[in-house]
């Protein structure tokens, strides 16, 4: 089921829930001079950190995207592409 969320708010969804679980995260709030495809947030927590690209319902990541989402994962990262409908998931994998 798909929720009717904006990008933005569903960022501060996940955001809020780092934070409330006790992740380092950041997030480029003015991406003129980066990379446009590089992740929407990086957290980090004791031996574990997540790359997350975050999508509404429906759409997936970019191949630009997904290309760092790979490269972080060949690095060790674990990686997501988060949408609101697995919010349960969410906070399962942030706990």
């Amino acid at each position: 089921m798909g929720y009717s969320i904006s990008e933005k708010d569903w960022q501060e969804d996940v955001e809020y829930f780092a934070t409330l679980f006790g992740w380092k995260k950041y997030h480029t709030h003015d991406s003129r001079r980066s990379d446009p495809d590089f992740p929407d947030l990086i957290m980090v927590r004791r031996n574990r950190c997540i790359v997350t690209e975050l999508k509404v319902d429906g759409k997936n990541p970019t191949p630009g995207q997904q290309g760092w989402l790979d490269a972080f994962k060949e690095a060790g990262a674990e990686t997501y592409c988060w949408h609101p409908s697995e919010i349960e998931e969410v906070t399962r994998v942030l706990r």
